[in-house]
This record gives structure tokens, sequence and C-alpha cells, in this order.
């Protein structure tokens, strides 16, 4: 038996028939070929007669029916692939897709040539429902709609956005045509960044012996939302909203404020100021935060007196072309204005906000600090002290590391 290539007969001087087994119906049976002698009797050729035959056309030489009994009965030679399975079918590749890592799937989205035609196919599908496992309220919290920088065209060219489509929104272009932005991969990867680093934050605070409640991840995430604000008009308007910033997020960003200055006025472990609170509210991120209780920046009085230069410090009118600290004079004190810099009014911080709305809608914050204060010391129901996490109970490792992002 051999590969199923027709032979010329011109070519080799043989005379060819196809035969088909009858044996089974139901299953497609294999070619069989038969060379005629000259009194015209079918005969089955030599193997010799058969490699004459494909090497004159220019064919291979295979050993199809060998071949496929290796393959379990499949006539290709190419092993089995997971991959390319999956990608035949667009629901397995879309649950498929889910359950990728962003860093993963932006891997598989430039390598794989029908990933990558599937996902352009559907895009705003296949960001926001990876989005909603890894990074779940990142679609209602962080909008697309507000990082036109992290949204690119509708592969696809579509113009509007479908009647349940909260990711994408259409915008006009320059030239005065109607363009469909949709989140990009960029999104994802900022959403699921942040989720990890607002996680981060709340262990590495619980560690030090301040717990918060675990409702408070998603206030301190509308704080972030908050501090992308490049304009303190921009950032009243957003406390107002009552639909955005409930009362609870009020409530629960008060207390995440006052653990701040708990842990910063730490007599062994903090600096003794709550001005330190007042410089990294005042950055661009919460990844400032972050990287300070991890212990990567403000670890001398070098680092802090250069970040509040940056921040709030007024140059001399007498030296106004000097650095500072070694900061350069352009962005002394820039930190802190609207625009980060670009303007001229200082801005207004989260917790200033979050102060001056709880006062606007009469909740009286201030007579809860106490309370707020001992949360997370004394189990509300045993009255027993709560002991401090370890590494291992939090299961830090288990959560994944935040790296580093280039978004500051």
């Amino acid at each position: 038996m051999f590969s199923p290539h027709r032979v010329d007969a011109t070519e080799t001087n043989i005379s060819v028939d196809s035969a088909r087994t009858t044996a089974n119906k139901d299953a497609q049976p294999p070619v069989v070929y038969f060379v005629r002698d000259a009194s015209g009797t079918p005969t089955k050729p030599s193997a010799k007669q058969i490699s004459e035959g494909l090497a004159r056309r220019g064919l291979p030489i295979t050993n199809g029916p060998q071949s496929s009994k290796r393959n379990g009965g499949n006539s290709s030679s190419q092993p089995f692939n997971l991959l390319s399975a999956i990608l035949r079918h667009s629901d397995l590749t879309l649950a498929f897709a889910c359950c990728l890592h962003p860093h993963e799937m932006l891997s598989l989205y430039c390598i794989s040539k029908p990933f990558y035609y599937f996902v352009n196919s559907h895009y705003t599908t296949y960001v926001l429902q990876n989005a909603r496992l890894h990074a779940p309220e990142a679609e209602q919290i962080f909008p697309p709609r507000c990082y036109s920088t992290l949204c690119v065209r509708d592969p696809v060219q579509r113009r509007h956005a479908g009647q349940n489509d909260n990711g994408s929104f259409v915008t006009k272009s320059e030239d005065g045509r109607e363009v469909r932005l949709v989140p990009s991969l960029r999104w994802l990867q900022m959403v699921e960044y942040r989720e990890k680093a607002v996680d981060q934050i709340l262990l590495l605070l619980a560690m030090k012996g301040h717990q918060l409640p675990a409702r408070v991840r998603q206030t301190i995430k509308k704080i972030w939302f908050l501090m992308d604000a490049g304009s303190n008009a921009t950032r009243v308007s957003l406390i107002h909203d009552r639909s955005y910033f409930t009362d609870d997020d009020l409530f629960l960003a008060t207390g995440f404020f006052i653990k701040l200055d708990m842990c910063f006025m730490d007599p062994i472990d903090g600096q003794g100021e709550t001005s330190l609170r007042k410089l990294l509210l005042g950055q661009r991120s919460l990844s400032s935060l972050l990287r300070v209780l991890r212990g990567e920046w403000l670890t001398n009085y070098e680092e802090l007196c250069q970040g509040f230069v940056r921040y709030a410090y007024e140059p001399s009118h007498h030296y106004p072309t000097c650095s500072v600290f070694g900061v350069p004079a352009a962005v002394i004190g820039k930190m802190g204005m609207e625009g980060w810099g670009k303007g001229t009014t200082k801005f207004l911080r989260p917790d200033e906000l979050v102060m001056r709305e709880g006062i606007q809608r009469d909740l009286n914050l201030q007579e809860q600090y106490f309370e707020m204060m001992l949360w997370g010391y004394v189990h509300p129901a045993t009255h027993e002290t709560v002991p401090t996490p370890s590494l291992n109970s939090l299961e830090l490792n288990d959560r994944g590391d935040v790296g580093e992002i280039g978004e500051e």
C-alpha cells in the first residue's frame, strides 16, 4: 500500500485503475491502486513501479497507511495539537482566552494567527470577559471611555456600539468620521495590575497589624480612579456622584486613611508624621504607596526630601533655575498642581475630598474615628484579640506578586 497519489499511465507506461472496498459502506474506504498486465488483468503494482511513477511526477514518496495507523487513523503525519484543536471552535476559544493571564493572552495574541483573528473579530468581548475574571468590577470602576489612550479602533471597523456594550464608545476622528474605540489589551493589563496592587496594599497593612474590611478593596480602587482625574473640577464632580461614591465608600475611605496614619505614625516602624499620608495621596497613583509599604521608596531622608520638593516645595524667586536636593527646577512643586504641573491651582487630595463630601452629606464621620481605629484588633463577637496575620496565612505568594509597571 502507498500514499493515495494518482499515477499517470502516459508517464509510467502503466495502466492505472482505482477500486474501493465495500466492506463498510458507512466508513470512507481507502483507495487501492492496480496495474494492468498485457492481458488486461488488474494486478497489484510492485513497490519499485510505484516509486518510479511517483518520482517521475515529482510527488513525495510516503507510507500513507502505515503513518495513518500510527496517528490513530489520521492520514496527516502531523502530531495532535491541543491549541489548534481549541482554536477551531469560537466558543472554546473565548472560554480558553478568559482563563489566560492578561500577559499570556497578549503573548498568544502576538504569535498565533488564528487566535489573533478570533480576538480581532470580537475584540471587546475577549477583553472584557478576561477582565471580569481577573479584575472584577473593573469595567464599572475604571470605565474604558475614561482612558482613551488605552483604547484602540475596532479592528473590524464597526461604527456603532452594541445594545449592551458598555466597553466601547463612538468618537469623532480628525476628518469628522465616526470611529468606534474599544478597550485594548493595555487597559486589561492596567486593571489587572491595579487589582493585584490593591490586594498587596491591604495585605502589607494587615501584616503590620492594621486590618481593614474586605469591602474596602472596591473603595480603594475608586480612590485610585479619583487620583487619575487631572483637574479639581473633575474630582469634585466625581466625589459628588452618589451612585459612584456611596456613603459606605466615604466611611470605608475614612477608615483607610486612618489606618495609613496609624501605620506611618508607628513609634517603631513608622516615621511619626501624618505628612507622609498627604505626600503619598498627592501622587499620581497609588503605586507610590505600594512602593513605600514594600520598602522600595522613601527609605532614607534624601528620598523623603526629594519627594516633598517635587510635591509641595515653592522655589525661591531669587534662584528660579537652581535645583533642590537633586530635583530639577522645572519639576519643583509641580506634582501637587492641576494637570501634574500644567496648571497653577493646587490639587485637592482624595482625603480632603472625602472629608468635605462627608460634611456636605452630614454623615458625621468624625464620630466614628475611634471605632475605625479599633477595628481589626478585637473580634466583634468573641471580644478576643485578633492575631496579626503572617505571610503564610495570607498566602501572599499564591496571590501573585506585583511587578513594576510604567504608568506613573
